[in-house]
Protein backbone atom coordinates (compact mmCIF):
# COMPACT_ATOMS: atom_id res chain seq x y z
CA UNK A 1 0.00 0.00 0.00
CA UNK A 2 1.00 4.00 -1.03
CA UNK A 3 0.55 6.39 1.92
CA UNK A 4 3.48 8.99 1.22
CA UNK A 5 5.64 8.98 -2.09
CA UNK A 6 8.42 7.51 -1.23
CA UNK A 7 7.39 5.12 1.62
CA UNK A 8 5.18 1.26 1.12
CA UNK A 9 3.12 0.00 3.92
CA UNK A 10 4.08 -3.72 3.94
CA UNK A 11 1.70 -6.37 4.83
CA UNK A 12 3.89 -6.98 8.09
CA UNK A 13 3.87 -2.82 8.92
CA UNK A 14 0.01 -2.20 8.80
CA UNK A 15 -1.39 -4.51 11.32
CA UNK A 16 1.20 -2.76 13.86
CA UNK A 17 -0.15 0.86 12.44
CA UNK A 18 -3.37 -0.47 13.42
CA UNK A 19 -2.27 -1.83 16.95
CA UNK A 20 -0.43 2.03 17.40
CA UNK A 21 -3.62 3.61 16.79
CA UNK A 22 -5.63 1.40 18.93
CA UNK A 23 -3.28 2.02 21.72
CA UNK A 24 -2.98 5.66 21.00
CA UNK A 25 -6.89 6.09 20.96
CA UNK A 26 -7.84 3.98 23.96
CA UNK A 27 -4.98 5.95 25.98
CA UNK A 28 -5.75 9.29 24.66
CA UNK A 29 -7.14 10.67 28.27
CA UNK A 30 -3.98 9.30 29.78
CA UNK A 31 -1.83 11.47 27.52
CA UNK A 32 -2.71 14.25 28.26
CA UNK A 33 -1.67 16.54 25.43
CA UNK A 34 1.72 14.51 25.73
CA UNK A 35 3.18 14.94 22.25
CA UNK A 36 2.59 11.37 19.76
CA UNK A 37 6.78 11.48 19.81
CA UNK A 38 6.69 10.13 23.23
CA UNK A 39 4.15 7.37 23.05
CA UNK A 40 4.55 4.47 23.47
CA UNK A 41 2.71 2.99 20.44
CA UNK A 42 3.79 -0.59 20.50
CA UNK A 43 4.63 -3.80 22.94
CA UNK A 44 6.09 -7.22 21.27
CA UNK A 45 8.97 -8.95 20.45
CA UNK A 46 11.58 -7.85 18.47
CA UNK A 47 10.83 -10.45 15.18
CA UNK A 48 7.37 -8.67 15.35
CA UNK A 49 8.77 -5.01 15.20
CA UNK A 50 11.26 -5.57 12.99
CA UNK A 51 9.63 -4.84 9.31
CA UNK A 52 8.77 -1.46 10.72
CA UNK A 53 11.77 -0.84 12.78
CA UNK A 54 14.00 -1.85 9.10
CA UNK A 55 11.50 0.68 7.49
CA UNK A 56 12.09 3.59 9.73
CA UNK A 57 8.66 3.54 11.21
CA UNK A 58 9.67 2.99 14.29
CA UNK A 59 12.76 2.27 17.22
CA UNK A 60 12.69 0.00 20.42
CA UNK A 61 12.27 2.46 23.50
CA UNK A 62 15.70 0.99 24.94
CA UNK A 63 17.99 -1.74 24.02
CA UNK A 64 16.87 -5.01 22.63
CA UNK A 65 16.19 -8.12 25.31
CA UNK A 66 16.40 -11.49 23.44
CA UNK A 67 12.78 -13.36 24.24
CA UNK A 68 11.42 -10.37 25.61
CA UNK A 69 8.77 -7.85 24.77
CA UNK A 70 10.01 -4.29 24.59
CA UNK A 71 8.29 -1.33 23.80
CA UNK A 72 8.08 0.54 20.57
CA UNK A 73 7.65 4.19 19.81
CA UNK A 74 7.31 6.01 16.36
CA UNK A 75 10.29 7.73 14.45
CA UNK A 76 9.65 10.79 13.12
CA UNK A 77 9.20 9.42 9.66
CA UNK A 78 6.58 6.51 11.11
CA UNK A 79 4.62 9.23 12.52
CA UNK A 80 4.63 11.14 9.15
CA UNK A 81 3.71 8.03 7.79
CA UNK A 82 1.06 6.98 10.63
CA UNK A 83 -1.16 10.28 10.17
CA UNK A 84 -1.13 10.23 5.93
CA UNK A 85 -2.11 6.39 7.11
CA UNK A 86 -4.81 7.63 8.97
CA UNK A 87 -5.89 10.22 6.98
CA UNK A 88 -6.48 7.66 3.71
CA UNK A 89 -7.72 5.08 6.11
CA UNK A 90 -10.80 7.74 6.93
CA UNK A 91 -11.42 9.05 3.15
Amino acid sequence: MQILANVKISEAVEPLLIEAHRRLTTFAKKRDGKKLETAWVGLGFATTYKPAVAAGLMRPLSRYARRCLGWYLFTPTGLKVYRAWLKQRSV
